[in-house]
């Protein structure tokens, strides 16, 4: 069977139907994890920038605590999935935006 990976945690995703109340939300911080020339281009108003290539060094910086909740942003969720995929499984609390920011277009 494909996709049965033992002990390997699935992505935690927020549905795009949730994501205006996030934006509005003081709970969460968004990160958009694209390259700078692409967030100012689009980006969710509430997000800060911090390119995947840079994140992990300043995420430190950025969150308060392991528990503060946050939702990772990228275009269409394919670079957002292994950085998510990795602050899960280091007690993060982490979501990533279903479909990114292209999904939301649909």
């Amino acid at each position: 069977m494909f996709g049965l990976l033992i002990g390997v945690k699935p992505i935690p995703y927020l549905k795009k139907n949730k994501i205006y109340d996030v934006a509005n939300s003081n709970e969460w911080k968004i990160v958009d994890i694209r390259p700078k020339h692409e967030f100012q281009e689009m980006r969710i108003a509430t997000s800060i920038n911090l390119p995947l290539l840079s994140l992990e060094k300043k995420i430190d910086s950025y969150v308060d605590r392991k528990q503060d909740k946050i939702l990772l942003v990228c275009w269409n969720g394919h670079r957002g999935s292994i950085l998510t995929r990795k602050l899960y499984a280091n007690g993060y609390n982490v979501k990533l935006l279903k479909g990114g920011l292209n999904g939301l277009h649909k």
